[in-house]
């Protein structure tokens, strides 16, 4: 065979082989568009600085917007929630929420992942918790109630403010309601006002009891910048600043 003849032989080959495998090849196919991912934003963010009572309900809420959620997890100090109870869904997964009991002192890392086959977003909320301080006055009463009748109520050792005829006056306090660490008491005096030589039957008052301060809505025994400077279970001293003078009260407990 002639050269000229083999190289039109071998030309003839390759050219059939290409075209039988051009007639063979197929199309890749194209990629299915994914979905958008859903993206998930804090509905109620506390202040950073704001401090939580482990006896109080919180609540934490997400909005959902962008892709359709097909997956979600709450983790809490990278604990997964497993409790299906403590978790609120919207029906069109556009809410979700949390409501978990914190009952221990402490920080608390609260994430929440929404996702689906285009992605996926994570949010955290931090939140620290501490237990709600008891007032002196709760701690003597139970935490419920406290009723004591005083022999005498004296300012600075001085003369008595309640006279012959009040001295049998029921002085009794009880927690009315509890509401951002403020305690709310009802203070009655079964039969008079305890101020001095005044007397009217069944006087009652209510008052802001936060912390060591006595916050009086109708003051006619004490007035309201009165602390109080010990408390046990006979005798409430109390004390307030006029000027520049201390000025002390002093309630026995009758025996």
């Amino acid at each position: 065979m002639s050269n000229r003849s083999l190289y039109y032989f071998l030309a003839f080959v390759l050219f059939t082989s290409v075209l039988f495998s051009c007639k063979d090849k197929k199309e890749d196919p194209t990629p299915e568009d994914l979905p958008d991912r859903p993206v998930a934003t804090w509905q109620n963010p506390p202040a950073a600085d704001k401090i939580f009572y482990t006896d109080e309900a919180v609540v934490l809420q997400a909005n959902i917007t962008g892709g359709e959620v097909k997956e979600y997890e709450w983790k809490i100090n990278g604990t997964v929630i497993s409790n299906q109870q403590e978790i609120i869904v919207n029906e069109d997964v556009t809410s979700i929420s949390l409501a978990h009991p914190f009952d221990e002192a402490g920080r608390y890392d609260v994430s929440l992942r929404v996702s689906n086959e285009g992605g996926e977003t994570t949010i955290i909320q931090v939140l620290n918790f501490e237990v709600r301080p008891i007032p002196p006055l709760d701690l003597i009463a139970g935490q419920v109630s406290k009723t004591w009748q005083f022999a005498s109520i004296k300012i600075n050792g001085g003369a008595e403010l309640i006279n012959d005829y009040e001295a049998d006056n029921t002085l009794k306090f009880f927690r009315e309601n509890q509401t951002d660490g403020t305690y709310t008491f009802n203070c009655v005096f079964d039969k008079g006002t305890l101020t001095n030589g005044e007397v009217t039957t069944n006087g009652r008052w209510k008052f802001i009891f936060n912390e060591a301060f006595l916050e009086f809505s109708r003051i006619n025994v004490f007035p309201s910048n009165t602390e109080i400077i010990e408390l046990t279970e006979t005798k409430m001293t109390l004390g307030r600043k006029e000027g520049d003078s201390d000025i002390v009260y002093i309630l026995n407990l009758v025996p």
